[in-house]
């Protein structure tokens, strides 16, 4: 039986995350989740997400932890 893709195991201190999504295109991604589908386009800097609730947008800089 295989686990999810998205679970969190705790391997002695440290936790793994793994994401439910599927890159379909360098700048293209399909997000799974129980509420449904989503789908993100965009480099890491500026995504734009489409799903149920609605259009969400984020703007960030690479490798300074600003969003």
């Amino acid at each position: 039986m295989t686990k999810p893709s998205n679970y969190k195991t705790n391997v002695g201190n440290m936790n793994l995350r793994f994401r439910r999504s599927l890159k379909i295109a360098p700048c293209l991604r399909l997000n799974f989740s129980k509420s449904g589908i989503s789908t993100t386009l965009g480099p890491r800097s500026s995504t734009i997400t489409v799903g149920k609730p609605g259009i969400s947008r984020n703007v960030g800089l690479p490798g300074t932890g600003i969003s």
